[in-house]
């Protein structure tokens, strides 16, 4: 298949957008071509953390395993729609070749773009959506493959939609990293329309839940009009399961009155899913019938509807919250006072801080103590602080401090001052790998005892323990530490480049401005943002521009 030079990708060097559609219209023509859909799982981590340079490496090899068996297979065509998603046409013949060729080189690529250490433990740190420090396995491939014309597709758009189902469904078949290759026998059951797929005998139960699950993942309207018109079909109520599910996770509010009868559903695992899917939409219609649902004797559809309620946000949910059945089973009250948290129901706080100094359950602790982190209030990150130091498991107590330093980041200086001593016990307690969690927590508390600890830091070998460090100093508005910002902008690593030079504008003053306007050139953009705007911060501060 011969590829348009002038519609070459100049990151992978493969044929981009027109000669991908061009070649997924003669897979509509001939039953015998193959489309594989290839996404590189796991990348934005991978990218945030090693640096866009990194992940340029990654696309470019993965680019080049593609082209090498190109070479090695007859009539194959590969293309690169964008950033980590590529898309391959070839003969059924050869396909067990081409996924060989595939898992075998990207295995081997793994060892070339991750360090030792984080080959070993097969994970890296990074950063979740919501700010948080969190484990990211190494990156996998995720793959389907299918044939167009054995579908009856339309056209390239079919093709591509159709494709993002399968590679949603991979996705989801994906365990603690590793790579997910779906072969066309796999993936024949999937039939269109989603009702005659349902009722397909050759289909298999765990293959009709996986694509069902995945359109609710794709974020297509369309997906919940199929799914709403078969809620009131004679289903298996696993599979019905899975269709409440995806309705809710794609937020469609159509399916809404047939959702609220479900809340009356004999199944209770059918009542307990129609209250997630009813607090994913969010309607403020559907308080009182959720408020209702919490009187549910079986408690998973109770604790299914106090979390939908906390989730949904609206004020008038807290009568319900307050006011739980006599006898509610379990840790229901727990649920509840997690739900009013949601809702910065500043009262919930005292059976939250109770629950930390009285409760012999490590589950139920963490789990208060991540509700008095949406509260935000100096007693709760008191009562954690206190709660940590007497712990006894290590893992419980590692948890406890990760979640104090969270609610004391929200807390204001003079608020966090009032436990200064308290903070430094408890970080003095914990190991290093904890320690950096605290580092913002440190600046916040400002003094000379944080400056000159966060100072110590920020000559680390590892390179997120310097960035985290610069930013706490950052926070604390220590002037005596422009000198070692200013030493930072020369360091190796991006990420602490531009830490320093955010720093930089909240402490440095005028005479920052010229080491800031030097790195304005830096290869990286992460940098260059970074300086720009610490030059704009201390020019409005210095001279009011």
């Amino acid at each position: 298949m011969k590829e348009n030079l002038n519609d070459l990708n100049p990151l992978s060097g493969l044929p981009g957008h027109f000669s991908v559609r061009e070649a997924l219209k003669k897979t509509l023509l001939d039953s015998s071509l193959l489309v594989v859909y290839i996404d590189l799982t796991d990348f934005k981590p991978y990218n945030e953390v090693y640096g866009f340079a990194a992940g340029d490496k990654a696309i470019q090899g993965l680019a080049k395993i593609l082209k090498e068996a190109q070479e090695k297979l007859e009539n194959v065509f590969a293309g690169h729609i964008g950033g980590d998603d590529f898309i391959c046409v070839v003969q059924e013949e050869n396909l067990e070749k081409l996924t060989k060729i595939i898992k075998d080189k990207f295995e081997k690529l793994l060892d070339t773009l991750y360090s030792p250490g984080d080959l070993g433990r097969k994970f890296i740190i990074g950063w979740s959506r919501s700010g948080e420090r969190k484990r990211f396995p190494l990156m996998g491939i995720c793959s389907a493959a299918f044939s167009p014309a054995l579908r009856k597709l339309e056209n390239d758009l079919e093709i591509s939609k159709f494709a993002g189902y399968l590679k949603e469904a991979a996705k989801s078949m994906r365990e603690d990293g590793g790579s997910v290759f779906l072969k066309p026998s796999e993936v024949d059951v999937i039939k269109i329309p989603l009702k005659t797929f349902l009722k397909d005998e050759n289909a298999t139960l765990i293959a009709k839940r996986t694509l069902i699950e995945a359109m609710g993942e794709s974020g297509y309207a369309h997906c919940g009009r199929s799914l709403k018109n078969i809620l009131d079909d004679d289903v298996n109520p696993y599979l019905l399961k899975s269709i409440i599910y995806a309705i809710g996770r794609l937020r469609y509010s159509p399916a809404s009155e047939k959702l609220l009868k479900m809340l009356k559903s004999p199944n209770p695992h059918l009542r307990m899913r129609a209250a997630e899917a009813l607090g994913n939409i969010g309607s403020s219609d559907f308080v009182g019938p959720l408020g209702e649902a919490i009187k549910d004797k079986n408690y998973y559809a109770a604790a299914a509807a106090i979390r939908a309620l906390g989730e949904m946000g609206h004020p008038e949910s807290l009568k319900y919250l307050k006011k739980l059945p006599e006898g509610a089973s379990r840790d229901l009250p727990l649920l509840a006072a997690e739900a009013r948290a949601r809702l910065r129901d500043r009262e919930a706080a005292h059976h939250l801080i109770e629950i930390l100094e009285n409760s012999a359950s490590s589950r139920m602790k963490e789990e208060a103590a991540g509700a008095l982190e949406l509260i935000a209030m100096p007693a709760g990150a008191e009562a954690i602080a206190r709660s940590a130091l007497s712990e006894k498991s290590f893992k419980v107590k590692y948890s406890l401090a990760i979640s104090f330093c969270r609610t004391a980041e929200q807390l204001e200086k003079n608020e966090l001052a009032e436990f200064r001593d308290l903070t430094f016990e408890l970080y003095f307690s914990v190991p290093n790998n904890i320690k950096i969690f605290f580092f913002k927590t440190l600046g916040l508390t400002g003094g000379e005892r944080a400056s000159k600890e966060l100072i110590k830091h920020t000559s680390s070998r590892y390179k997120w323990e310097r960035k985290e460090a610069l930013e706490g100093i950052g926070l604390s508005g220590d002037k005596n530490t422009v000198g070692i910002l200013k030493k930072s902008l020369k360091d190796y690593a991006p990420a602490v480049r531009a830490a320093g030079a955010k720093a930089l504008g909240e402490v440095g003053g005028a005479s920052s401005l010229a080491d800031l306007r030097k790195i304005l050139k830096d290869e990286d953009s992460t940098v260059r943002r970074s300086s720009a705007r610490s030059i704009m911060q201390i020019m409005r501060s210095e001279y009011g521009v």
